[in-house]
């Protein structure tokens, strides 16, 4: 795992927490990713960042189809997310 400085500074911070309430329990990595990196203002950009990558092979498809193909995969992403974040009520609330 390659972090910059300010990745590596949330993961200290969050290590320091960790210890200081329990020393007997293993830090978690995967667990301070989720809490470092949710899903973001740029969730959108992102989106598009892939629909646009996915554009790019050979046969060029229509856009409805890769919209199509990343519907479920997107509403996967935010379930996993709201899920591990305990995020509960209406859909507005997983999406801000």
């Amino acid at each position: 795992m390659l972090l910059n400085a300010f990745e590596f500074q949330a993961y200290l911070n969050h290590a320091f927490d960790h210890f200081c309430s329990t020393i007997d329990t293993p830090f978690d990595f995967v667990e301070c990713s989720y809490l470092t990196s949710r899903l973001s203002t740029t969730f959108g950009e992102s989106v598009l960042a892939l629909a646009v990558e996915m554009a790019k092979t050979k046969p060029r498809p229509r856009v409805s189809a890769i919209f199509e193909k990343l519907g479920r995969l997107i509403a996967s992403c935010i379930m996993m997310d709201t899920l591990r974040n305990n995020l509960k009520g209406m859909h507005e609330l997983a999406l801000t």
